[in-house]
């Protein structure tokens, strides 16, 4: 078994006593703190992941507890083993009706949910099959856990509503007046009426949410527990054609443009409420948004060809739209590329991140939201971002696969922006730390 590190070992006690949410910055060794306190508390544990993260969680456990009997669950047709020391399951696997009804009539003595804030939205099915739809209910998994270890790197994405199913289920004697999400939201978020409803724009209260954090939360930076080589993120201008210019003028309508002028004004003043009148200008903007990754995706590609020619040993292009994405790949051929998209099959997920490990692939074309949370890939010190996801915390996320512990070279991540447009005025504000999860994160220890 591996040796834990001083902080690992710190955090056991809180593991072994009960649940308790691992929010430590990524690469900083949430996996092995908890697979050493599962080997302390002994009896079944359940790890739930995202499907992308199934292979990496096995190696861990194989890694941390090579002992341990493992079953892995790849379909909804599986048998769940009553004797298995771990059983790993991806979140979207679980809640398959099912494998929830084979989990749910087993008693585990520690659940982790890894990546937990795929847990934060309390509408998601995933959530529900977890936590329940109601904070009462009895037929949710987590009740047949003895200990819920929620490990995450960026507990609160968007805002402090993400939080709520994680205290409301596994700690209510924390906030007894608040376990409804609406006496929740009214306590900690600000609220905007709309059309369709009450839309969070902000928080409110957060060092009391803070001190709440204290009783069941940990928090620890990667510059805490490693000594990591120097880190630069930057912006590449990217110039295009007149007529890319004006395709991307037509995609947003001259009301779009103003909202968005204003949005981006706000962020640039510091406004935390603007971040979520940025969230939700995704969907109205998602022609323009695939409009100027295309635009940009010929510049990605001779970007990466130049340095992977002059001498690069391997670059991760991380990207949104697949059609820009495919194009990167086609430019780039010569130089073998594997594509980590949402069509690529988990077979080829894994042969795809062993080639890049062992340095056969070179580039690596990776989806944000496929690969932005929980790879490895610090074999990589370069990285490139054809476009951003508008959530600062998943740009974070991105650099973290490469800026990481056991990483020993400097790391740069760059930016890729249309000159004088408004994609550099959006590069400009994503790389800003958003205010409401600084203030809530910051001071926990």
């Amino acid at each position: 078994m591996v040796e834990p590190w001083a902080h690992q070992r710190a955090v056991q006690t809180d593991l072994v006593l009960g649940h308790w949410l691992l929010l430590w910055e990524m690469g900083t060794g949430k996996t092995g703190a908890m697979l050493a306190a599962s080997d302390v508390v002994g009896g079944r544990m359940l790890w739930l992941t995202l499907a992308v993260l199934v292979p990496q969680a096995l190696a861990e456990i194989r890694r941390w507890r090579p002992a341990a009997t493992v079953q892995v669950m790849r379909n909804g047709r599986e048998r769940v083993s009553s004797t298995a020391d771990v059983i790993v399951c991806s979140y979207d696997l679980m809640r398959r009706l099912p494998v929830w009804r084979q989990l749910y009539g087993q008693q585990w003595d520690c659940c982790v949910c890894d990546e937990g804030h795929a847990l934060g939205h309390g509408a998601s099915l995933r959530a529900q099959a977890f936590y329940g739809s109601r904070d009462n209910s009895q037929g949710a998994l987590f009740r047949k856990c003895d200990r819920v270890w929620v490990a995450t790197g960026t507990p609160v994405l968007s805002s402090p509503d993400e939080l709520h199913p994680h205290l409301s289920r596994l700690f209510p004697q924390l906030i007894p007046d608040l376990r409804r999400k609406q006496d929740f939201l009214a306590r900690y978020c600000i609220l905007v009426r709309r059309t369709f409803g009450d839309v969070v724009v902000g928080g409110r209260n957060l060092a009391e949410l803070r001190d709440i954090l204290r009783s069941c939360a940990s928090r620890l930076a990667l510059t805490d527990v490693v000594d990591l080589p120097p880190l630069l993120v930057d912006t590449i201008p990217v110039e295009v054609t007149k007529a890319q210019r004006e395709a991307i003028e037509a995609s947003i309508t001259p009301d779009q443009a103003r909202e968005l002028h204003v949005v981006l004004t706000q962020l640039r003043g510091g406004v935390e409420a603007a971040w979520q009148r940025l969230q939700a200008m995704l969907l109205p903007l998602a022609s323009l948004r695939r409009v100027i990754a295309l635009a940009k995706a010929q510049a990605a590609a001779e970007i990466v060809k130049s340095e992977l020619a002059g001498g690069a040993d391997r670059i991760v292009l991380f990207g949104l739209h697949l059609d820009a994405l495919n194009h990167v790949a086609s430019e780039c051929k010569h130089f073998a590329p594997r594509l980590l998209i949402g069509a690529t099959t988990q077979a080829a997920r894994d042969a795809a991140l062993r080639a890049f490990d062992t340095g056969s692939c070179r580039l690596l074309i990776a989806s944000i939201r496929l690969a932005g949370f929980g790879l490895n890939l610090q074999a990589a010190r370069r990285c490139v971002f054809l476009e951003t996801a508008w959530t600062p915390a998943e740009v974070d996320q991105c650099v973290a696969r490469l800026y990481r512990a056991g990483q020993t070279r400097p790391v740069h991540a760059s930016i890729l922006a249309i000159s004088n447009s408004i994609d550099a005025r959006v590069a400009e504000v994503i790389r800003r730390k958003r205010t409401v999860v600084h203030e809530l994160l910051g001071g926990l220890t």
